[in-house]
């Protein structure tokens, strides 16, 4: 096993390395016409970049002596420049993406908007804005747009509504300087409360979607009783569970004998892996520590035997609770973990969301999966086939019923389900569609999940128990027929754009372009199509069918499709690839599959761009001045695929690099407002003046070494008693 695992890994970096041969040599041509200088000299500063150094260091003496060789005398403000060289070029390809996107699907809105706000450690604020949107060619694409830090306003006029202008003023200069307007923006995802939903419903028409790990997350709180008050827990027998293992866990790791006895214990069963402790609000973590403890309870119990100590999970039934309580959180935090994915399809966490509320429904019987089985029945299996004997028999769950359950998990049962109906299906049931249309038009255009097979569960669970099965299939008849009446209205204003384009005398705002582009062409031939399959012979004086003839047309054909050819289709990326390839035969769908297959489940991916930009935004790194770790962030977030090559880096001078500094970094009401928690939110700020006094403090970073005063942060307050 562990040959196999080593030989594929070495074929991987063999691949990698032929492939880095292949872009050199296609490269090479294009580098060849640059100085060696410039080409050491960009290269130096991505180094500095996405290494996160600080330009500081390039006037260290062992610096200089080991890159003197390579670029001659290179100083922090050649650094800055590159930067600025860097981010236009970055900048530039991204727009370049944007506006082909915004092209090749008239009609309809596009990008799907991830905002949310975030605290460090370091009690640091963060705000940061992701893009997702399926391009072109019908791929799956997360761009981060920026991330910004900012000090929060603590002045008592400016509590209502400080988070939400600061989010206003600061996404409206993003989406200005890429060419994206509020109309371009779909929907809008955020995990975060009042602040950031009050933003999004303010600038974009369509309310704020499901953020399905956030509401799973809530919904975990409400079953387990695990609020940050003990006074509003509703668990709590669940709750002071949790904190026991937790203390458990504290105790084995904080103490070394204890620490060193359960390594030894651990050694007579070839394992060792580490206990973990996490606060049990990070579910996922939680889930995982408690999964630890129960993989080793009887070496931790043995540890609490022989140093004669009184063993608090050792009590009658607190064991068979800990591991039913850990079953439910399991499928939680699976489908946690699923929604949080990149690229993750919509329909399969709808399916597992489905699959979790049958699960939690204290009328069924519980599956228990208990991690010291599991995990014993995983090594026999791995020793037996080492050995080359017969595989053991697989470990599988018992199912226990409602009545055998502890009396704890049975009330937990019942919190989750109460909370998962809170969450999702009462509110899916009384608007008859979802809390978004993106969801369940996406599961359509799955063919695995084409007949919405989660619809009877949300029905179910979000009328309540009292509910007869003649009811839950009228509801849910009801809702597949408003799911396809969204998507023929989506398609319908794809073709109604298209006409309008083509049209001569059209009225639409492209209606004067007479050149066709590639969504308009399939659209055509997709037409044709259409009309060479009715029985009734077509001239070019007959007249042209409606849209919503059209595109009610290709849902029959879509409809008629056999349930055989979705067997094949098993993530986002082999779905989107499926209506590339069947996009002449369905144009319209096609399109709307773009529009709706773009939406992200989740906000989790714009978390790690948090923690990449607080590796930046640290206390010691305040001689940025504003905009330079933004723009350092958006940077190194970029795929390796989408950097900018370095020949296609503008060469500038001080005062080109001033000017292509991004304007909104310039004026002062951007600086006041997200730098200074002293500052007032009005917008009537000279910014004229304002931006001139700027272009000099970034054309003095661009032309003097010293260290400049605008800091990115508040500075630091004076000790009481200090000078």
């Amino acid at each position: 096993m562990a040959h196999a695992i080593q030989s594929a890994n070495t074929n991987a970096r063999m691949k990698r390395k032929e492939a880095d041969e292949r872009e050199a040599a296609a490269d090479e041509p294009h580098l060849s016409k640059m100085s060696v200088q410039r080409r050491h000299a960009l290269g130096v500063a991505m180094m500095f970049i996405q290494g996160n150094t600080a330009f500081r260091l390039i006037n260290d003496p062992d610096w200089r002596c080991v890159l003197g060789q390579l670029v001659g005398d290179m100083s922090e403000k050649m650094l800055r420049r590159m930067l600025i060289e860097i981010y236009t070029a970055a900048r530039a390809t991204t727009v370049q993406m944007i506006g082909q996107a915004i092209r090749a699907l008239p009609g309809l809105e596009l990008f799907h908007l991830l905002i949310d706000l975030w605290k460090s450690e370091s009690s640091q604020n963060y705000i940061g804005i992701r893009l997702c949107w399926v391009d072109d060619n019908y791929n799956w694409i997360s761009k981060l747009v920026a991330v910004r830090a900012y000090t929060e306003p603590t002045t008592d006029d400016l509590q209502t509504q400080c988070a939400s202008d600061l989010l206003k003023l600061w996404l409206g200069g993003v989406l200005q300087e890429l060419g994206i307007k509020y109309e371009n923006l779909a929907s809008s995802t955020t995990d975060r409360g009042s602040d950031a939903r009050r933003l999004t419903g303010s600038l974009i028409p369509c309310p704020a979607d499901w953020c399905i790990s956030q509401l799973l997350d809530y919904a975990c709180v409400d079953a387990f009783g695990t609020t940050l008050d003990p006074k509003q827990s509703r668990n709590t027998e669940a709750c002071e569970l949790i904190m026991m293992a937790k203390k458990v866990i504290e105790h084995v790791n904080k103490s070394e004998p204890s620490k060193l006895a359960l390594e030894e214990e651990m050694l007579t069963w070839m394992r060792n892996l580490a206990l973990r402790s996490d606060v049990p609000q990070r579910w996922n973590s939680t889930a995982n520590a408690i999964e630890r403890l129960l993989m080793r309870f009887p070496a931790v119990r043995k540890v609490y035997s022989d140093k004669e100590k009184a063993f608090s999970l050792a009590a009658p039934g607190i064991h068979t609770s800990l591991v039913e309580l850990y079953s439910i959180m399991r499928m939680f935090t699976e489908s946690i973990l699923l929604a949080q994915g990149e690229g993750t399809v919509v329909p399969d966490v709808l399916c597992e969301l489905a699959l979790l509320i049958r699960a939690c429904d204290p009328s069924t019987p519980l599956t228990i999966v208990d991690p010291y089985e599991e995990d014993k029945a995983l090594q026999a299996a791995k020793t037996a086939r080492a050995e080359g004997r017969p595989a053991p028999p697989k470990y599988i769950p018992p199912r226990r019923v409602a009545s055998d359950l502890q009396q704890v998990t049975g009330k937990t049962r019942k919190l989750a389900f109460d909370a998962l109906r809170t969450r999702f299906c009462k509110e899916y049931v009384d608007n008859r569609i979802g809390c978004s249309k993106f969801f369940d038009a996406c599961c359509y255009l799955f063919l695995p999940t084409r007949e919405l097979p989660y619809v009877e569960d949300f029905v179910r669970c979000g009328l309540g128990a009292q509910v007869t099965a003649d009811t839950i299939a009228t509801i849910s008849k009801e809702i597949r027929k408003l799911v396809e009446e969204t998507v023929i209205s989506l398609a319908i204003a794809v073709a109604t754009a298209e006409d309008a384009r083509r049209s001569p005398s059209g009225t639409g705002p492209h209606a004067d372009v007479v050149v066709e582009t590639a969504s308009s062409s399939v659209v055509r031939r997709g037409f044709l199509a259409l009309i060479a399959t009715t029985d009734e012979p077509w001239s070019a004086s007959a007249p042209l069918r409606t849209p919503e003839e059209r595109a009610r047309s290709e849902l029959r054909q879509y409809a008629a499709i056999p349930k055989e050819e979705a067997a094949t289709l098993t993530d986002c990326k082999k779905a989107l690839l499926w209506w590339r390839r069947n996009e002449a035969m369905y144009p319209l769908l096609a399109a709307v599959a773009r529009h709706v297959f773009g939406k992200p489940a989740g906000a989790g991916a714009i978390e790690r761009d948090f923690h990449a930009a607080d590796m930046i935004v640290m206390p010691t790194r305040n001689r940025f001045l504003a905009g330079f770790d933004e723009m350092s962030t958006f940077i190194r977030a970029l795929p390796r695929s989408e950097r900018p090559k370095l020949w296609t880096i503008p060469a500038m001078s001080r005062q080109e690099a001033a000017d292509a500094f991004p304007k909104r970094f310039k004026t002062s009401q951007y600086k006041e407002s997200l730098l200074s928690s002293e500052a007032t939110l009005s917008s009537d700020d000279d910014d004229d003046a304002a931006g001139e006094h700027d272009d000099d403090d970034v054309e003095r970073l661009l032309d003097d070494d010293a260290a400049s005063g605008n800091a990115l942060r508040k500075p630091a307050k004076k000790k009481k008693g200090g000078k």
